[in-house]
């Protein structure tokens, strides 16, 4: 099945190559160049789509398999869209001085379209890596740990925080409804740290950097939102922003008004 879509992809790739070729030089060419790359990162997309549709969490070994298959397709279709345009860029390049302007304008807009979608993918592969050394160490990645601060077992039922064995953090883990504030924030942390939450008193908001090593696993992480997360990272142009982050599509930002959700860590 996923090799006839493959097929079904690179078809439609090399019949708008041949069109934009065969139209070349004519009165009215037309450039198909940016609608194939636009296709190949379709593909990646499609591929994603088809790797993880029936991905088993509770079944990872035998998921596996359709992923990896998913991804095949994800990546091969971008490589030949982009492989294509680039060769089409190449034999069709004049190097004769009434169309220099055009073509820079042009080549400039590519060079964009090109960097926009390596960026996408780039940001995609990066998820994947995470994802893939997920599937690979699902056991070794967390421990629970109980309101003493004593590791759990794995299928423990409640628990209070958890260590991230890759990075040796200890992030808290409580169903907190409520959006903050930094200020706000500080009264919390506090608070926390006062009832020596899990054994502890140096609970502190993670910087935007940790934030981002934190792969959010529902079997541990029950209650992260799909939302802002406030990081303890100010923005160097605007001191009186403060970075945040999103799990849900892994980006970060800044505002003025800075506030979201917290989750507090030691290390």
């Amino acid at each position: 099945m996923t090799w006839l879509i493959i097929i079904g992809f690179v078809s439609i790739i090399f019949r708008l190559a041949w069109k934009d070729h065969i139209s070349f030089g004519q009165a009215k060419h037309i450039d198909y160049k940016n609608i194939i790359v636009s296709i190949g990162v379709l593909g990646t997309f499609l591929g994603i789509v088809l790797g993880l549709w029936n991905f088993d969490t509770g079944d990872i070994e035998a998921s596996v398999p359709q992923l990896l298959d998913g991804l095949k397709f994800a990546f091969i279709t971008s490589v030949i869209a982009m492989s294509v345009s680039i060769f089409l860029s190449v034999i069709q390049a004049k190097p004769d001085e009434e169309v220099k302007e055009v073509k820079e304008v042009k080549e400039v807009k590519e060079v964009k379209e090109v960097d926009d979608s390596s960026q996408t993918l780039k940001a995609i592969l990066e998820k994947l890596t995470q994802l893939y050394n997920h599937i690979n160490q699902p056991d070794s990645r967390f421990t629970k740990l109980n309101a003493n601060g004593e590791t759990l077992a794995k299928d423990a039922a409640e628990w209070s925080a958890i260590l991230d064995n890759n990075t040796g953090l200890i992030w808290e883990i409580q169903e907190n409804k409520k959006i903050y504030t930094i200020d706000e924030s500080s009264n919390y942390i506090e608070e926390l740290n006062k009832k020596q939450f899990a054994t502890y008193k140096d609970w502190r908001l993670p910087t935007i950097e940790e934030l981002e090593t934190l792969i959010v696993d529902k079997a541990y992480f029950p209650y992260i939102k799909s939302g802002w997360y406030l990081s303890s990272t100010a923005n160097p142009e605007k001191t009186d922003q403060f970075y945040c982050f999103n799990f849900s599509n892994s980006r970060k930002g800044a505002s003025h008004d800075t506030n979201g959700y917290i989750i507090l860590i030691i290390n």
